[in-house]
């Protein structure tokens, strides 16, 4: 039960993110494009910072619950950052998350599958904005770590 808000709040930071793919690969004219992914960057990112900030927050929650919980909320807003193709923020939203997996978890963070899909993502972002070397290494320490 400590840990039900810190979940339930990564959760709807997931609904929001499955909502967001869904708005933006609508096919429509260049100008709702625009007021969707306005709307997005303006709206629901901040929102879903904002919910990572109160997951942060909670203290009855365990701290490595409320560090994985506040990871998927991270790997969310890259995904969407990703789908409007907004690289630049999406690049820096995942190197944030993996450097506080690894402050916060150690060496253990090669136990949890959001780490090596948040090395993953940032190899694929890498690899979009054409720094091919940089993309393989972290593409590279993403399959080690799947492997373990």
């Amino acid at each position: 039960m400590r840990n039900s808000a810190a979940n339930g709040i990564a959760k709807t930071v997931e609904g929001l993110k499955d909502t967001t793919k869904i708005m933006i690969e609508e096919t429509c004219g260049w100008f709702q494009i625009y007021c969707k992914k306005w709307f997005v960057r303006n709206h629901v990112i901040p929102l879903m910072h904002e919910m990572r900030h109160i997951i942060q927050n909670l203290e009855n929650a365990e701290p490595y619950i409320r560090w994985l919980c506040e990871a998927e909320c991270l790997q969310n807003i890259g995904l969407c950052q990703y789908y409007m193709k907004d690289f630049l923020p999406n690049e820096e939203t995942l190197k944030l998350a993996i450097a506080q997996m690894e402050k916060r978890f150690g060496n253990n963070c090669l136990r949890f599958t959001i780490y090596s899909n948040l090395l993953n993502n940032l190899g694929v972002v890498l690899q979009e904005t054409s720094r091919h070397e940089e993309a393989e290494i972290h593409l590279t320490k993403a399959l080690d770590a799947y492997e373990k």
